[in-house]
């Protein structure tokens, strides 16, 4: 996993796992992305995007019971990376290999990891 991502430890065991998954799955699907076959890429961020909604939904469930004021905006900026994961599936998935790179989700997942995991040391643990 590549921590440079994220220097940030997840407080909560409860969404740690899961957390650490999605980095696993980030580093798998950067590494595709450098390749040629649009198919693993489609496939690898259509799985990133199960488990970034399943993380996403316990960081944002633990915000809201601890009635955390950060909750709205932390949720945006989540549907935000699930958009456009979402997109990085969608162009994939037909072949377009030109829209993928143009996309350059290779740069985007890996700056918005860092970004964010700034924004989750004000987290409840």
């Amino acid at each position: 996993m590549n921590r440079k991502w994220t220097a940030e430890d997840c407080p909560d065991a409860t969404t740690g796992t899961p957390r650490d998954e999605m980095l696993r799955e980030v580093d798998e699907l950067v590494s595709a992305l450098e390749g040629t076959e649009l198919a693993s890429v489609a496939r690898l961020a259509k799985r990133l995007l199960a488990t970034a909604r399943r993380t996403f939904d316990l960081e944002e469930k633990r915000l809201s019971t601890a009635d955390a004021k950060s909750l709205v905006r932390h949720a945006r900026e989540h549907e935000r990376f699930l958009e456009d994961l979402g997109t990085l599936v969608t162009l994939a998935s037909r072949g377009d290999r030109e829209a993928v790179t143009a996309l350059r989700a290779d740069r985007f997942i890996p700056e918005w990891l860092a970004a964010h995991a700034r924004t989750d040391r004000g987290l409840p643990a």
